[in-house]
């Protein structure tokens, strides 16, 4: 039975409450996201500012390089030069150039120094691998135009390269005079390039520490904010929520009772009020709903002992009158049969007596009497006198036969024996087989059905033998007819496997067992899960009336305490299993 549903009647749904957009709602606690959003405005304003800062302190650096490299450049040009002029007294200035140069190397920031002469060739360096070089094959396009144009316009040039961490500076000097010729017109390049590298990592490094330091009292503030929220809001409507989760799983004592005159101890105050009318209402719904419980239970056993009744009553007047129909059938037909089955055989030593007299007159007969010749010709006694004792076996068989049947009833019905007592199972099987032996032969429209017999060793079981018999004989009938579609078909597509009957019986552990399985269409899950239902069947109407199952069910469990299960699969076939136990 379905419980009830406690659903206040006086509420609207929520479901039809109209949504807020998404841009209002809060995806997160606001313990979370109130400090979340200071604290992302405050890094968002710090990016900010960190970009800026960088900007500058990288530019600076930039300034500051370019500005000692000019300095550094004009020193080391006005050097070169007086180098030069001096060189008529001194002999030549290269070595002195060379130690000027080697110098300039203290400075970290610089990565190459380089003195060309007319022609762009290095002729002194501080890298002793690049003496001898074209500038051409050493920098950049950007540096090579800048080194043509300070020679043109005999100025100082500070060149950042493009794309490069490099910033060179260009000083042009005059070289050493010709011969004869008071003042040089060739004029010299010192080519300073310093990596801006350091410099713009240390300005980094100094704005990344300032941004820091004045983000700390922003992390401060945002700490602050939670704690503040957490305290003041997020425990208290935590205790809110609890509750509602509490009234959520049935419990409707949980109270929020939140104390205050703010806008969340006023909704504490309403949901309390509200628990409070749930649990009234709760309560008297319980109370309503046992009730309804118990009596639907007792509805419910009511029927079910309805139905067994009806079933049983069905079952007792059904076989009352088989048993009476039975019993006088067996005794009407018990005489007349004996007299026939008894005498029959006394009729046959009578014929054959007078055959041999007949046989031994007519030897003693003249030949030429002509009425005993047309006589014997109308009487065609050659053909009697042999198919006479041929008529007399057929009789004998028939009257075994009907006697055959008669003692089967008698055994099926069991109206001679006590209703409880040790039996042979397979007797009872044998003669179910033999009162359904007409359903087993074919037809015109149907193949025949064969059974297989698969026999254990049972002993004697105690049973009520006519109540087991009926048993087996529901079994029986319900596979002959799921067999009846396989036999049609196999009339028209022998590739069909036969229509069959398998009976197996053995003894499993303290019961015995009996199986019956046939090759018919199957069931389904839902079909089979009401089998034993009373007055449930597939079969159309005036050919089952959905007992035969059920009244076997109650034979075998309530009966017998045994078992009664059935295993099918659509398209394969279906077994029922009977295991009652030996007694």
């Amino acid at each position: 039975m379905a419980s009830l549903s406690f659903i206040p009647t006086g509420l609207p749904s929520l479901a039809k409450q109209p949504q807020e957009p998404w841009w209002a709602r809060f995806f997160l606690p606001l313990r979370i996201a109130m400090p979340s959003v200071l604290l992302l405005a405050g890094l968002c304003g710090t990016g900010l500012l960190l970009t800026g800062e960088q900007r500058v302190s990288e530019q600076r650096a930039r300034e500051a390089i370019a500005q000692e490299g000019r300095t550094q450049g004009h020193r080391t040009a006005a050097l070169l030069a007086y180098l030069h002029r001096s060189s008529l007294l001194l002999n030549g200035p290269t070595e002195g150039i060379d130690l000027m140069v080697t110098g300039l190397a203290t400075d970290r920031n610089l990565s190459v120094a380089l003195v060309l002469n007319q022609s762009n060739k290095v002729v002194h360096t501080n890298q002793y691998d690049l003496r001898g070089e074209f500038v051409e094959e050493l920098l950049p396009q950007d540096v090579i135009a800048a080194i043509a144009q300070s020679r043109a316009d005999q100025e100082t040039k500070v060149v950042e390269e493009e794309g490069r961490p490099y910033l060179t500076v260009i000083a042009p000097f005059l070289l050493q005079p010709q011969p004869g010729v008071l003042r040089s017109r060739d004029t010299g390049l010192l080519v300073l390039r310093y990596s801006l590298v350091r410099p713009l990592a240390e300005a980094r490094s100094k704005v990344l520490q300032q941004v820091v330091l004045h983000s700390l009292p922003l992390i401060v503030t945002c700490l602050a904010a939670w704690l503040l929220l957490d305290l003041m809001l997020t425990r208290r409507v935590q205790r809110l929520v609890e509750a509602s989760r509490q009234l959520q799983r049935g419990d409707f004592s949980g109270r929020a009772a939140l104390q205050g005159r703010d806008e969340i101890a006023q909704l504490s105050g309403a949901f309390d009020r509200m628990a409070a009318a749930l649990q009234q209402d709760t309560d008297a719904l319980r109370i309503s709903e046992s009730t309804l419980r118990q009596r639907t239970a007792q509805l419910e056993k009511t029927l079910t002992e309805l139905q067994r009744a009806q079933a049983q009553l069905v079952q007792t007047e059904k076989m009352s009158s088989l048993g009476q129909m039975v019993a006088g059938l067996a005794h009407e037909l018990n005489n007349p049969v004996n007299f026939i089955y008894a005498n029959s055989l006394h009729v046959q030593t009578y014929v054959q007596g007078l055959l041999r007299l007949v046989e031994a007159y007519r030897g003693c007969v003249d030949d030429r009497d002509g009425a005993i010749a047309a006589l014997e010709e109308e009487l065609e006694l050659d053909f009697l006198v042999e198919d006479f004792p041929q008529l007399l076996k057929s009789i004998q068989m028939g009257s075994t036969r009907i006697r055959d049947l008669v003692l089967s009833l008698r055994n099926f019905s069991r109206l001679d024996e006590a209703d409880h007592k040790r039996v042979d199972l397979h007797e009872g099987i044998e003669n179910t087989l033999t009162l359904l032996s007409g359903q087993l032969k074919g037809t015109p429209k149907q193949m025949a059905k064969g059974v297989v017999r698969q026999y254990g060793k049972l002993p004697p079981v105690a049973c009520y033998p006519g109540l087991l018999n009926q048993v087996v004989m529901n079994l029986l009938n319900n596979a002959l007819d799921a067999l009846d579609g396989r036999a049609a078909a196999c009339l028209t597509d022998p590739t069909l496997d036969l229509p069959c009957i398998t009976i197996r019986t053995a003894v499993e552990g303290d019961r015995a067992v009996i199986e019956v399985t046939d090759n018919g269409e199957g069931m389904t899950a839902a079909v089979r899960s009401r089998l034993f239902d009373p007055f449930f069947t597939t079969k159309p109407v005036g050919k089952g009336t959905g007992l035969g199952l059920a009244i076997s069910y109650q034979i075998v469990v309530d009966r017998h305490g045994g078992e009664l299960t059935c295993r099918s699969t659509p398209g394969v076939g279906s077994t029922f299993t009977l295991a009652i136990p030996l007694g």
